[in-house]
């Protein structure tokens, strides 16, 4: 049968907060690592707190919660402050900037349908290109291949023929 367990006096939270603060410190940069953030002295330093602070609140609610039959205390600690890292992570996830992308890293790889479309678009179009005078196909080439524009191709010597 399990005993009560009894409440922390203000004098006892201060013994528990200096007793757990290094061993608190030590989990956070190991959560950090794990999940690959790089926290300042600062920011592990505030981890930390808020931690302390949340097992302190309600009358120690959270504290009161540890169960020796089931795990070390550092263990429970360690799990507790890894929960309260990948919340903080998840809560600061911002979005992925595009902005260094080339418009060709985000396009995305055409639908088979649409492939399909534009290789039977392409087909009709050198059918219709084949059939035309030399003259026209070069017009065409160099619309497509070398990207002209029209008032390009009309001051060129392509029309001083």
């Amino acid at each position: 049968m399990k005993s009560a367990k009894p409440n922390l006096t203000p004098p006892d939270q201060m013994q528990l907060v200096e007793m757990c603060l290094p061993q608190v410190q030590a989990s956070v940069r190991r959560a950090c690592r794990k999940y690959y953030y790089q926290a300042a002295r600062e920011e592990v330093d505030d981890f930390s707190q808020e931690i302390l602070l949340s097992l302190l609140e309600q009358s120690a609610r959270r504290l009161r919660s540890y169960d020796p039959l089931k795990a070390a205390f550092s263990t429970w600690l360690d799990n507790v402050v890894e929960h309260h890292v990948i919340d903080h992570l998840r809560s600061q996830k911002q979005a992925e900037s595009w902005e260094h992308l080339t418009p060709e890293e985000l396009m995305y790889p055409p639908l088979q349908e649409e492939a399909l479309m534009a290789t039977e678009r392409w087909k009709h179009l050198r059918v219709a290109i084949s059939q035309m005078t030399p003259r026209e196909q070069q017009m065409i080439e160099l619309c497509v291949e070398d990207e002209l524009a029209a008032l390009e191709i009309c001051s060129s010597r392509f029309f001083d023929r």
